[in-house]
C-alpha cells in the first residue's frame, strides 16, 4: 500500500468521511457523499472546499488535507498559544503565514470572523519574498507541507534565516508546524537548530493527517 493510499484509508475513520474515498480526487469525495463548495484552480494550486455529509468542512490544496473542522482547534490553540508561554518580552505584533483558509462563509462561522478584525492586515504574497517593514515579537508558520522542491523551500536555511532577519532581536519568537514523518521531522528540525540558538519541540494529536502504518 502507498503512502497515498494509506493516508486517504485513515481518513475514512474519521467521523462524517463515510465509507472509502479512495484516492484524493474529487469525484471519489463526492462518491462518499462529501460536497463541494469551492473548487477552483489558481495559478497557484487547486483549492478544493468539502463539506462532509455530517456538515463537517474540510479543505484540500493539490489534494492534500489542509483543514478539517473535526479537529481544527486542537491545530489551531496548540500553535498561537503555546508560543506565548516561551515569551520572554511582550508580542504586540505577530506575523502568521498561512492561515488564509477563513474567507468562505462557512469557515468565518467557525474563526468567527478573525480575519475581518481591524487590527488585522492581510497581505496576498510569497513568504520566500515579503519582508515587513517592522520586525515582528512572534511569526506562526502554518505553511503547506514539502510536498515538492517548491514548497520544500519553505522549510530551508535559507528561508528560516529570512524570517529571523524580520524577528524582534532578542526576544523574537517563530513557531511552526512540521507534520511528523520521519526523517521529514528530523532534517526541519535540525535546519531549524542551524539558524535558531533555541529550538522547542512540542507535539498536538491531529487525527485528520495520520498517516496509517
Amino acid at each position: 500500500m502507498t503512502d497515498l493510499e494509506q493516508y486517504w484509508k485513515r481518513l475514512t475513520e474519521l467521523p462524517g468521511i463515510v465509507k472509502r474515498p479512495g484516492e484524493a480526487k474529487l469525484g471519489a469525495l463526492k462518491d462518499a457523499g462529501a460536497r463541494a463548495l469551492v473548487e477552483e484552480q489558481t495559478d497557484f494550486q487547486r483549492i478544493l472546499l468539502l463539506e462532509t455529509p455530517k456538515k463537517e468542512m474540510m479543505l484540500l490544496l493539490d489534494g492534500e488535507i489542509q483543514f478539517y473542522s473535526g479537529d481544527e482547534h486542537r491545530f489551531h490553540e496548540s500553535l498561537a498559544v503555546v508560543p506565548f508561554l516561551y515569551s520572554r518580552g511582550s508580542v504586540r505584533r505577530v506575523g502568521v503565514m498561512g492561515g488564509g483558509d477563513g474567507t468562505h462563509p462557512r469557515l468565518l462561522e467557525l474563526n468567527r470572523g478573525s480575519l475581518l478584525d481591524g487590527r488585522v492586515e492581510i497581505v496576498n504574497t510569497d513568504a520566500l519574498s515579503y519582508r515587513s517593514e517592522e520586525p515582528f515579537d512572534l511569526i506562526l508558520g502554518d505553511l503547506p507541507d514539502p510536498t515538492s522542491s517548491v514548497l520544500g523551500r519553505l522549510y530551508s536555511r535559507e528561508f528560516y534565516m529570512h524570517l529571523r532577519e524580520q524577528l524582534t532581536p532578542e526576544d523574537g519568537l517563530l513557531a511552526v508546524q512540521i507534520v511528523y514523518l520521519p526523517p521529514l521531522f528530523d532534517g526541519v528540525l535540525s535546519t531549524l537548530r542551524a539558524v535558531f540558538p533555541q529550538v522547542r519541540e512540542y507535539a498536538v494529536w491531529m487525527y485528520s493527517f495520520v498517516r496509517a502504518g
